[in-house]
């Protein structure tokens, strides 16, 4: 019972800072340095993005499917940073 309210609590934490956050996001104009997927029993999307905020050496960001056929390397998305409701930063990657 502990553990599920731990889940639980996290859940709610992550979920109401995300949500909950009204703050003015970092917007970085980040290239795509390249791309990739894993199958087996589901299939991930992922970009592979050049140096942006915090992230020196990049990040590999997960991505929906059509949102990895529209992107190629060399493109450019907007990584929206967000300090977030209780300050855990998050990120959201979108087009132009």
């Amino acid at each position: 019972m502990l553990l599920l309210a731990g889940v639980y609590s996290y859940g709610a934490l992550i979920f109401s800072n995300c949500a909950y956050d009204h703050n003015r996001a970092a917007i970085s104009r980040v290239a795509v340095d390249g791309k990739h997927y894993s199958s087996g029993k589901n299939t991930s999307y992922y970009l592979e993005l050049s140096a942006w905020g915090n992230m020196v050496d990049g990040n590999r960001v997960k991505v929906t499917r059509s949102f990895y056929r529209e992107m190629r390397i060399g493109d450019s998305v907007n990584v929206y940073l967000h300090p977030g409701k209780w300050g855990i930063p998050w990120y959201e990657v979108k087009a132009d």
